[in-house]
């Protein structure tokens, strides 16, 4: 399941259950990123839940290092430490029914190479997640391991999922929903602010909020606020996840806001 803006891949109810039956007789489910991850939640796949990102969270296209847990056939080959290349990617809380294939470090060797501000969100995360169901298993990507063919690591990662072995000793589970899935599909879905990409955000100074928003307001009602460490940022929804150069009002309203000498700290779209 690639990314998009359904929390629900637009499966029902009764589409969720045909889709856990599938994976129950032997099949394989590969998520990534928000759609992917949220429809299996959805489903009752998995028991990962969405950990909110700080308001001054900037992630646009780091690498970072992950350590990886070669219990599950999907890291076969991997180093005991990869990476994994992050575009504002969902931050998963570990599963507690699945194996977490790849995580986070949560001491000295978290490490990112690229511009990041607040980035240790990420720590003790899961990347990857192998869950079990019945005699099949979904394989769920916190990022996109096919972003533009860009990393071979997520290649090799996507291959070993397609390949997985059947019959696996040990891996098989019960296919109907149990509570920690249950309760985690039962957990407020994060709203999904950007689509396939991500939303526009502006950063500026906190004493220029009001005269930000009233710019914004022109062009858009649907923005969001918030504040922190003397900043505030302006998060407005960009659902069909387009870039820049797509958007039908960024260009012209990062123009109105210098126009009206408005300092911009950052603006990532």
């Amino acid at each position: 399941m690639p990314d998009g803006s359904s929390a629900t891949g637009g499966l029902t109810a009764a589409g969720q259950a045909n889709l856990r039956d599938w994976i129950g007789q032997g099949h394989t489910y590969v998520g990534l990123r928000n759609e992917g991850t949220r429809l299996a939640r959805a489903a009752g796949l998995t028991s990962t839940t969405e950990k909110p990102k700080p308001a001054d969270y900037l992630v646009i296209g780091s690498h970072l290092r992950v350590d990886v847990d070669h219990d599950s056939p999907v890291a076969s080959g991997r180093p005991a430490e990869d990476f994994e290349f992050n575009n504002s990617d969902p931050i998963l809380n570990p599963s507690t029914t699945g194996t977490n294939v790849l995580t986070y470090p949560t001491g000295d060797t978290f490490w990112a190479n690229g511009y990041t501000v607040g980035a240790d969100a990420l720590k003790g995360t899961a990347a990857v997640v192998d869950e079990p169901t019945g005699a099949g298993r979904a394989v769920l990507f916190a990022f996109n391991p096919l972003f533009r063919a860009y990393n071979e690591n997520g290649l090799h990662l996507v291959a070993n999922a397609l390949l997985y072995p059947a019959g696996q000793a040990g891996a098989r589970r019960a296919p109907g929903t149990d509570a920690a899935r249950a309760s985690a599909a039962a957990a407020p879905v994060t709203a999904d602010l950007g689509g396939g990409w991500r939303p526009i955000t502006i950063e500026v100074a906190a004493s220029d909020l009001p005269r930000t928003q009233a710019i914004v307001g022109r062009f858009t009602t649907a923005a969001r606020a918030s504040a922190k460490n003397g900043s505030a940022y302006v998060v407005i929804p960009n659902p069909q996840g387009l870039q820049a150069d797509e958007h039908p009002f960024a260009r012209d309203l990062v123009r109105a806001l210098r126009d009206a000498k408005v300092p911009l700290r950052s603006v990532v779209g």
